[in-house]
């Protein structure tokens, strides 16, 4: 390719979880993951008249973080409309059954799941909903035979950001690199 006139126009690090195997969770997220369905919180499949809500808690959590949503409701609502049977709507519920996290998802091919965009509410207690999601959407995976899901990438303009490459890790995803072609 380079002959060419294509070049490496940035190399990210992109983290993903192969699910044709036992889920390997941290010790630290076993436990979180135990406490959580001790405490009846439940994963599920949303509809697409949840979108909105949640795209909310996904926007909310982004916010906490002092991040933005790349994409507005309103254009992720026309993606749902156009591609509706690539893309996929997660919750996890506590036991009063209150949404306190979601993800987007999106199946890019047969093999793979895309996490686009997933988070939790703020809260006062210690529970993680995030691990019952991601463990929930592995499940779902393997039970669907498909092999990859994908978390996305853990850095920006080639810096890591250690915190969320680390959380992946805990959550069993490898590390691998995501290279963007450029042509001359």
């Amino acid at each position: 390719l380079i002959s060419y006139g294509a070049f490496v126009e940035k190399c990210e690090l992109n983290n993903h979880i192969e699910c044709r195997k036992k889920i390997e969770f941290s010790r630290g997220n076993k436990k979180k993951l135990n406490k959580l369905k001790k405490e009846k919180f439940l994963f599920g499949k949303g509809k697409f008249s949840e979108l909105r809500e949640a795209y909310n808690i996904i926007h909310e959590n982004r916010k906490l973080k002092g991040n933005k949503v790349s994409l507005s409701y309103i254009k992720i609502k026309n993606l749902f409309k156009n591609f509706d049977k690539h893309f996929n709507i997660w919750f996890v519920c506590n036991s009063n059954n209150e949404n306190v996290a979601s993800a987007i998802t999106i199946d890019l091919v047969d093999e793979i799941r895309y996490v686009f965009y997933w988070g939790d509410k703020l809260r006062k207690d210690t529970n993680s909903p995030i691990v019952l999601m991601a463990h929930g959407l592995i499940t779902e995976n393997i039970k669907n035979n498909i092999s990859i899901l994908d978390l996305g990438v853990s850095s920006e303009n080639g810096v890591i950001n250690t915190g969320l490459k680390n959380f992946k890790n805990s959550l069993g995803a490898i590390d691998t690199e995501k290279i963007t072609i450029g042509y001359k």
